[in-house]
């Protein structure tokens, strides 16, 4: 009889468990549909185009945030405008989605200047080309070595080593052309000289 009891015990607290059980996963799985939106997405607004401050109403008034990632610089864009957006407007997102935005930035990104005289034309144009500068104009000179980088100007101003450019300004690459010129002008300083002036010499080749 005792026997009997207990087994009818232990029966009742095994159904129990697993009715509690069955609950248990019922209810996670509707936790979890609720959760992740199962089944509930909207389409992404197009914002590329807009200013980010109305990108970023646009896409709060979705459901959705916004961070900005990048940016470029156009000359042609206004900036501040979205140039770009992740995921792609008309995709299927849930709510609460982060939207990733690049935007034309307001000024352009600078750039440090290296040493580009004394190198070849073809050197100094693919570091020129590397930091995303516009193609350098070329003026030639005068000069024994061709083809070598004399002098580097900006809006007829020599650039000194390590300035900082934006990446839209135009180089002036002064250039060798071969020719060697049949005198060298060479300009003395102050103290080498007796007078106070400066004084210009002429040297002929050969000497």
């Amino acid at each position: 009889m005792k026997v009997r009891i207990c087994f009818r015990t232990i029966g009742l607290h095994l159904l129990l468990i697993l009715v509690v059980l069955v609950f248990v996963v019922v209810g996670l799985f509707f936790w979890l549909a609720h959760y992740t939106r199962h089944g509930k997405a909207t389409g992404v607004p197009d914002v590329c185009g807009l200013y980010y401050t109305d990108a970023d109403r646009a896409l709060s008034q979705a459901g959705m945030y916004s961070i900005v990632i990048d940016s470029v610089y156009r000359l042609n864009e206004p900036g501040g405008v979205v140039f770009d957006q992740v995921p792609r407007a008309g995709s299927m997102v849930k709510r609460g989605r982060t939207i990733y935005l690049t935007i034309n930035a307001l000024n352009p990104r600078e750039v440090v200047l290296p040493d580009l005289r004394n190198l070849s034309y073809r050197q100094a144009q693919a570091i020129v080309h590397g930091l995303g500068l516009p193609a350098p104009r070329i003026f030639h000179e005068n000069s024994e070595y061709k083809n070598l980088v004399l002098d580097v100007f900006v809006d007829g101003v020599p650039v000194e080593t390590g300035e900082r450019l934006p990446v839209t300004t135009e180089l002036t690459f002064v250039v060798g052309n071969g020719t060697y010129a049949p005198t060298r002008k060479i300009i003395l300083p102050k103290d080498s000289l007796e007078t106070d002036s400066v004084e210009e010499l002429f040297i002929l080749p050969g000497i």
